[in-house]
């Protein structure tokens, strides 16, 4: 998941779309996690 964010980096349009999609993952994530532990966790490493 982070890979393909590096690979599009030099095209703006998409490296954004990619975080976007990356935080709608983690918005789901924590809407399936109650405890939020793992939320925080993936988070953690795309901050």
């Amino acid at each position: 998941m982070g890979t393909i964010c590096i690979l599009q980096k030099k095209h703006l349009t998409n490296y954004e779309n990619c975080m976007i999609n990356i935080n709608i993952f983690i918005r789901k994530h924590n809407n399936y996690v109650s405890s939020g532990f793992l939320g925080r966790e993936y988070i953690g490493k795309n901050e």
